[in-house]
């Protein structure tokens, strides 16, 4: 049996803005590149799904990552 998972659009926001600040932390304090690596993983996961699925915009998405960690490259 098929089951479709259904998760707010507005739920997934908040996962990727607590993910940016799990980074930020991380980076702050100097978590090694592993570390790092399973955090950017886990937000460009959810970028991707609120891209393809959410319908949320490149742009919404970095208003949300912008004040809180730049424009870090993940």
């Amino acid at each position: 049996m098929k089951k479709n998972m259904q998760i707010p659009v507005d739920d997934l926001l908040v996962s990727l803005r607590e993910g940016y600040e799990e980074y930020k932390n991380a980076l702050e304090a100097n978590h090694d590149n592993e570390d790092l690596a399973h955090i950017k993983g886990f937000c460009t996961t959810i970028e991707q799904i609120l891209a393809a699925y959410g319908e949320v915009s490149k742009e919404k998405m970095l208003e949300i990552k912008r004040p809180i960690i730049g424009d870090i490259s993940l």
